[in-house]
């Protein structure tokens, strides 16, 4: 072997590939193992149910002492009349008063076994297909060099170039990628209670209604096979991501951080179309690549998820000094996001409807509430000491031209607007929400955020505002129920 040290790192990388395929494969199989088990505990609570419901077992053993001996007269029935016979030696052994606590015993077992099959994540064949790709090309390529150094058919040089460059950071992606996975996996399992809000959400029942507004909500803007759910984070990774799962990252594993899914979603769509560089080459040019992916994700988070999108940037995310990029090359600032998403939400409003942004604000109060979030954000960029500089005729022709690009479908408009305030109303009146037309996680979202962010919202606690939005969502997507008004108060 020409270089000891660089077979041994494709060898390390080599199995550490191949583990992450078996494991995962492991992951999407579990789920199966556990229905059966939850399926053969409901058997036994059956037969148990059918034994408690004999007020006398006597006329049973009765009958079954007259079969036992009827067989023990016939010919080639000796095993028949013995089966039979352990049958009455266990009924003999029953006590009418161990059945009921046999069926308690099965009935908690059975309970807790639902806990976990409910929480287990419901992977599916988009997942592992994906895995087996990402990792397939991972080994390729590590292949590839190993063989080459093993030929001697290309110089040492550029074999270590082609490894430090292309294969070693594809690896740490696909690590990164399997570490989060598994992470996200153990923590929503685990039923993993959310501080204040334990009373009414663990962490699974957040990644539920995570599921629930990604399957009728997400993807009815942007139509696609994936992702199918999501997983709670650390740090959400940078970049492309290859795994066809939303990540809920750990600063925002609240109400006020949900709309970020939009965003997550909107990186998946990107990866795709950032491919087709010749439709982009303007805007690569002035944003490159991963400041054009931040604009279009931020572009399907507001269209998807309307004014709460733009809170959530703005209140939560934005760090009005950072910077994606080396200005004066392509580059993307925190002022051009705020700007793209407040562009978007006023553009968006007027898609299919004869209002003017004036009758937007005065009618319903929709551009006002985007002004409110506009100026706290002005305000921030001032302390911060940072200044606005978004480049404003490129960016007020972006919005359309990714809406078109991608197909975008059902923006959130002035009727959502209206369901969102009037979910509001309802949440701080203790009413329940109206149902036509019917009120979906997004409108809670805008809901909470109006009811924090608007001064003439009444003066309520955050967390309240949330716990709220959260008890209702969960009814939104079925989630089980929590412990109740009187709960939350109590721990409060």
């Amino acid at each position: 072997m020409r270089d000891e040290l660089l077979a041994t790192r494709l060898d390390v990388l080599l199995r550490s590939a191949v583990e992450v395929e078996a494991v995962v494969n492991v992951l999407v199989t579990s789920r199966t193992a556990l229905t059966k088990t939850m399926a053969t505990i409901r058997m036994a609570r059956n037969m148990a149910s059918q034994l408690t419901g004999y007020d006398d077992l006597e006329p049973l053993t009765d009958a079954l002492e007259q079969t036992s001996e009827k067989l023990a007269r016939e010919q080639d029935s000796a095993d028949d009349a013995q089966t039979v016979r352990q049958v009455l030696d266990l009924l003999d052994r029953l006590d009418r008063a161990t059945i009921p606590a046999l069926r308690e015993e099965l009935k908690h077992a059975s309970d807790g076994l639902a806990t976990l099959v409910n929480r287990h994540v419901p992977f599916n064949d988009a997942l592992s297909d994906q895995v087996r790709k990402t990792t397939l090309g991972v080994r390729t390529q590590i292949k590839s060099v190993r063989d080459a150094l093993m030929s001697d058919d290309e110089p040492l040089e550029e074999l270590w170039r082609t490894y430090l460059e292309k294969v070693l950071p594809q690896s740490e992606l696909l690590f990164a990628e399997y570490l989060d996975l598994l992470g996200g996996v153990l923590i929503r399992e685990g039923g993993l209670e959310i501080g204040a809000l334990a009373s009414v959400c663990k962490l699974d029942d957040l990644c539920a209604l995570a599921d629930w507004h990604l399957a009728n909500e997400l993807r009815l803007r942007l139509p696609v096979a994936v992702p199918q759910l999501a997983l709670p984070s650390g740090e959400l990774i940078s970049g492309a991501q290859s795994w066809p799962i939303v990540r809920l990252g750990f600063a925002h594993w609240s109400i006020w951080g949900l709309p970020f899914e939009a965003h997550e979603f909107g990186r998946l769509a990107a990866v795709e179309q950032l491919g087709k560089q010749d439709v982009w080459q303007e805007e690569l040019e002035a944003f490159g690549e991963d400041g054009l992916r931040l604009l279009i994700s931020d572009t399907i988070g507001a269209w998807a998820e309307g004014p709460a999108y733009a809170c959530a940037l703005c209140f939560l995310s934005l760090d009005p000094r950072r910077c994606v990029g080396n200005p004066p090359g392509p580059h993307v600032t925190a002022s051009d996001r705020a700007f793209l998403v407040d562009t978007c939400l006023r553009q968006q409003v007027l898609l299919g409807d004869t209002l003017t942004l004036e009758d937007a604000d005065v009618g319903h109060g929709y551009v006002g509430f985007l002004d409110t979030i506009g100026q706290r954000w002005q305000e921030a960029l001032k302390c911060a000491g940072a200044r606005a500089t978004a480049r404003g005729e490129l960016l007020q022709r972006l919005p359309q031209r990714i809406w078109k690009q991608l197909g975008l479908e059902q923006p959130f408009g002035i009727a959502d607007w209206d369901a969102s305030k009037d979910a509001c109303d309802d949440l701080l009146g203790e009413r329940d929400l109206a149902s036509d037309p019917p009120v979906g996680i997004r409108h809670l979202m805008n809901a909470a955020w109006y009811a924090r962010v608007d001064a003439g919202s009444p003066a309520v606690d955050a967390d309240e505002i949330e716990w709220l939005a959260l008890s209702a969502g969960k009814q939104i997507a079925n989630v089980r129920e929590g412990r109740g008004r009187a709960a939350r108060r109590g721990a409060r």
